[in-house]
């Protein structure tokens, strides 16, 4: 649970794939664990979270880097869902419709084009990696406004 609020809400991805203890941290734990964040919330985060794992998996061009683009996909999905650069825990908890295999392609293909990006620039050969670096969180959370600035609802 404790990754899917952080991908999802936090927006800090990188941190949910590669630095999951931090999560214990005073500061990191409190802005998961909030106790005024609605409950539902948590339960829209792990199913949107499990749904992107599924859709990952189904496929065998995904299956093998799943684990990496995980939680950058969540991140996005949950933005291009909610329409909103940041969604607050309320829009999560209200109604958020868990994207079509067809939105998780299209955001796929962006999250790919930026992973591809800070692995050339970084000369970084292991996706691993990039998932795991802040940057890539960074060039995510630009392109999703770029996204939503540009892509019709739905």
């Amino acid at each position: 649970m404790g990754q899917a609020v952080m991908s999802i809400l936090v927006q800090v991805p990188h941190i949910a794939r590669g630095e999951v203890s931090s999560i214990f941290s005073d500061e990191v734990y409190y802005s998961v664990f909030d106790n005024n964040h609605p409950i539902e919330m948590y339960s829209v985060a792990i199913t949107l979270l499990r749904r992107t794992e599924e859709f990952l998996k189904s496929s065998p061009d995904t299956r093998a880097d799943s684990e990496n683009f995980v939680f950058h996909l969540a991140m996005f999905a949950a933005v291009a869902m909610t329409r909103k650069m940041v969604p607050k825990p309320s829009d999560l908890a209200e109604s958020l419709e868990i994207p079509s295999d067809r939105r998780f392609r299209e955001l796929l293909s962006l999250v790919r084009e930026e992973f591809r990006y800070v692995a050339e620039r970084k000369g970084e050969v292991l996706f691993e990696r990039v998932a795991k670096d802040p940057f890539t969180s960074k060039r995510l959370q630009d392109r999703a406004q770029r996204f939503l600035l540009t892509s019709p609802r739905g």
